[in-house]
């Protein structure tokens, strides 16, 4: 009978290490031992309650700092009036304590800014951004002043979450607010990336500003006051829309490249067709050895461009052409 007692060591051995694996691979909290190391979330717990169970959440809006206001203001005031379904519209109730809490939240904010002025204005400055312009208070004690509401905001100013829109403000917003963000065919054709001395800069600006009035605290603060079918539309009304801005950077990258090849091709295209013009030329024909020039001997293009020119300084041109074609 063969000796078992190897095989039983090694069996007894591999039992310690797979006992040993397991208990340094889950801790406290029953982790699993392939979750990878321990990284401290900063995100507000609103971002992660709310897009933490998908996959396109986590991938698309896991790393914001909190729901983009123009894009939570967009969503609130669709869940406004009849045209709003009944189960997501907001009751008059809700209506008042969310146009409160964004009041409240702006006040703080603004005076907060125009405590912090220097210090804004100098990291704006330094981050390559124009300095937000502060809006002046249009809400009356009753509502909206009536000429206010007519009036579309000047560019770069927040509008308030819950100030309906004029149709004159909802014409003009998109395209000046996607160019003042730098996303219209205008800003595309001049949009530069920052140099290193901005990008530093505006780290500098996003860690300063997260001193002031919390966006992620008054959204916080707007969902308790709303139901789960309510919370749930603007959750999928919040990735919606930030997946129609990712395929519209991926448009402009693709035209923008297209554009760049076009001029390119343009560019080379241009150099091949005035190669071709300069080896048709008789230059014997064009710069006969009697010291004149024969014009009609070029082609038309060349002919047009020299027919104004001192017959001197025709003769020096052609000769410099010529030679510059030969060498």
């Amino acid at each position: 009978m063969p000796d078992m007692r190897p095989l039983r060591r090694l069996t007894l051995a591999l039992s310690f290490v797979l006992a040993a694996c397991a208990a340094v691979g889950q801790d406290a909290e029953d982790k699993p031992f392939l979750s990878g190391p321990e990284v401290e979330d900063t995100r507000p717990g609103l971002v992660e309650d709310s897009f933490g169970s998908t996959a396109m959440g986590k991938e698309r809006l896991g790393a914001m700092a909190a729901i983009p206001s123009q894009d939570l203001r967009k969503i609130i005031g669709s869940m406004r009036g009849d045209e709003a379904d009944s189960a997501i519209r907001l009751s008059q109730e809700q209506y008042l304590i969310v146009r409160d809490l964004t009041r409240e939240f702006e006040t703080e904010r603004r005076a907060w800014m125009r405590e912090h002025r220097e210090e804004l204005s100098g990291l704006y400055s330094a981050a390559g951004m124009p300095m937000p312009t502060e809006r002046s208070d249009r809400l009356r004690s009753g509502g909206l002043d009536e000429q206010a509401r007519r009036r579309p905001a000047p560019e770069g100013e927040e509008r308030n979450m819950m100030e309906p829109v004029s149709p004159e403000g909802a014409r003009r917003a998109p395209g000046a607010q996607r160019q003042a963000r730098g996303e219209g065919p205008e800003a595309s054709q001049e949009r530069t990336p920052p140099t290193p001395e901005q990008e530093a800069a505006r780290q500098k600006l996003r860690e300063f500003m997260q001193k002031g009035p919390n966006t992620g605290d008054l959204q916080r603060q707007i969902y308790a006051e709303l139901t789960g079918e309510q919370q749930a539309y603007i959750d999928s009304e919040v990735l919606r829309l930030a997946e129609e801005r990712a395929d519209a950077r991926e448009q402009r990258k693709i035209d923008e490249r297209l554009k760049d090849r076009r001029e390119k091709q343009g560019e080379a295209g241009a150099e091949d067709r005035r190669a071709r013009a300069l080896n048709a030329i008789d230059w014997d024909a064009v710069l006969p050895s009697d010291g004149t020039v024969r014009l009609d001997a070029l082609p038309e293009r060349f002919r047009q461009r020299l027919e104004n020119v001192e017959p001197a300084q025709q003769r020096q041109l052609l000769e410099r052409l010529r030679d510059r074609q030969k060498g």
